[in-house]
């Protein structure tokens, strides 16, 4: 049997609990934003310190870091982006995501052992694309939301690229997020970071002067959120390299369970392809953390387009809680059957014919089934459906799987502990990074020897590290004595040692201090602007051919194709 090769999982982190959240649910590598030239502004966006703080405490557990310089630049802050790209090289970035390609030719020609990213905003969607991309210095592309699983298949077969592509989380209703409607409505770019999500908004649909569809579905343009677990053998069939999730924007708790479950199944799947299979409640768990209306597979799968849009609401819906049985007015209360347990803390939303939807905090638990009875507000009536918006069981579970860092990398170690010789300690990783620390001269016991249980029980306490062992092997000798003391002692300065040995190793091909080339800067010349004209009959060239035109755009239709 071929054995799996296992895609790595890049998260999104949009805060320092998203970085934790994603760090110790088990990604492979983390994506996020500095607080300028970041496509999602709006986001918990990281300062340089941050940022610097996030690099090193994802190398020394194994996790790269790319980060999301992925707007377009106007020409007066190129200087400030090339400033901005080679901070981020000295600080160990493993890589940047940009969609700017004349920027981008600019960063690889100054940093070369930066990898460059092409954000998915640049919709490369075909192998020519792909290659084009490759020959401008690119790493890694980003291909297009919009392709489906065999166009990406014959993409990752015809080419020697390393292809990434986003799994989970919110979808444009444009191509790959690149929709002006924002700027054009609000003057809010999407394209600059500032998408104000107008495709979020109700909108009537008419033929002619008559209005189309039902009166419960007014979101036209509002897409279901992606889900790809139940395809996801076959998206690792096809090549992919990098599996991403959406949702710079989340809360941590969201990060936390999508990444913990992408993880399960990657793993799963690469244990036992022939085993693998989706538990409904990991997709329950999915749902309760957020969802427009449910999931779709977006392009992935052949689609009619009307399954990937949830266009009876834009925002999270939970999940279907039960209907209000009985509404008294005078109470003002209501009776609920309710169809999931719940503990107070729980949210809970009542779908109205009004909006907004009323929405409350749950204050007595219930089990499965009982009758609840809840407060009753205007406009709620008997037959409104219910849906549980937070499960509070859920969010404190997720929570306490970052409040802790849990996430440790794998090390070895090797003990020499000889009489009248130096106490040595050796740590190692996988990546041959290696340390030796020297102690105290190792003394003979004049009462109780320190046995070998001793010695490795202390150096094993490495709890509060970055570091586990694996195994530690010992060449230790009769009748010393080394006190607790001096295993505490020699194991921190190790473990210290080691930690720093690994981060210098991630830019050990960054020790020459480069700055961006004079490529860029360049006296500005002064260009004489002139017009471009559109025409549509040869017989309007005359009259525009003066000094004050410089381009003709000459319109070729059927009728006029003969007269050139």
């Amino acid at each position: 049997m071929n054995t799996v090769i296992k895609p790595e999982l890049l998260a999104p982190v949009g805060s320092e609990e998203s970085l934790y959240a994603a760090v110790n649910n088990g990604c492979d590598a983390v994506y996020l934003g500095g607080e300028q030239f970041s496509a999602r502004q709006y986001a918990g966006n990281f300062t340089l310190e941050a940022l610097s703080m996030a690099i090193k405490y994802c190398h020394v557990r194994g996790v790269k870091v790319f980060i999301a310089v992925n707007t377009v630049f106007k020409e007066k802050e190129v200087e400030d982006v090339l400033t901005f790209i080679e901070k981020l090289y000295h600080i160990g970035a493993d890589a940047v995501i940009m969609q700017d390609i004349g920027v981008a030719s600019i960063v690889k020609k100054s940093f070369p052992h930066m990898e460059l990213h092409a954000s998915t905003q640049m919709t490369v969607h075909h192998i020519d694309g792909v290659k084009f991309l490759q020959s401008q210095g690119f790493d890694r592309i980003v291909l297009s939301r919009e392709l489906s699983i065999g166009e990406i298949e014959h993409i990752v077969a015809s080419t020697d690229a390393s292809i990434e592509c986003f799994v989970h989380g919110a979808l444009c209703v444009c191509y790959s997020g690149q929709c002006l409607m924002s700027s054009m409505i609000g003057g809010r770019s999407g394209n600059r970071g500032r998408c104000a999500q107008p495709c979020r908004l109700p909108y009537s649909l008419y033929k002619e002067e008559q209005k189309l569809g039902s009166r419960d579905e007014t979101y036209l343009l509002s897409p279901k959120d992606m889900q790809s677990l139940h395809i996801l053998p076959k998206l690792i069939q096809a090549g992919i390299q990098s599996l991403k999730i959406e949702g710079r924007m989340k809360r941590p708790e969201y990060v936390a369970g999508v990444v913990s479950i992408y993880r399960k199944y990657i793993d799963l799947y690469a244990a036992s392809p022939q085993a693998y299979e989706v538990d409904p409640d990991d997709i329950k768990r999915l749902a309760q953390l957020f969802n427009r209306g449910g999931f779709s597979q977006g392009y992935f799968q052949q689609s009619s387009g009307y399954d990937m849009m949830s266009m009876k609401k834009p925002k999270h819906e939970g999940i279907y809680l039960g209907k209000i049985s009985k509404v008294d007015a005078a109470s003002k209360t209501c009776l609920l059957a309710a169809e999931e347990s719940l503990v107070p803390g729980d949210g809970i939303e009542i779908w109205t014919k009004e909006e907004p939807h009323p929405g409350m905090m749950i204050t007595k638990p219930s089990q499965s089934g009982d009758i609840i009875e809840i407060p009753w507000k205007n406009f709620m009536q008997a037959g409104d459906r219910v849906y549980k918006t937070q499960d509070k069981n859920l969010l404190d579970s997720l929570r306490k799987t970052y409040e802790k860092h849990t996430r440790q990398k794998g090390i070895y170690a090797h003990i020499q502990a000889v009489i009248a010789k130096p106490l040595v300690l050796q740590l190692w990783d996988e990546e041959e990074n290696f340390v030796e620390v020297w102690g105290e001269i190792v003394e003979q016991a004049q009462n109780q020897p320190t046995c070998r249980e001793k010695i490795v029980q202390q150096l094993k306490k490495t709890g509060s590290t970055p570091f586990y062992l694996i195994s530690l092997t010992e060449d230790v000798g009769e009748d010393i004595y080394i006190s607790v003391k001096q295993l505490n002692e020699i194991r921190r300065k190790a473990v210290e040692q080691l930690e720093e040995k690994i981060l210098r190793s991630w830019t050990a091909l960054r020790t020459e201090k480069q700055k961006p080339k004079s490529i860029y800067h360049q006296e500005k010349q002064c260009i004489q602007k002139k017009l471009s004209v559109l025409l549509r009959r040869i017989e309007q060239i005359p009259r525009v051919i003066n000094s004050a035109v410089g381009r003709i755009y000459y319109e070729i239709t059927k009728d006029n194709m003969n007269k050139l």
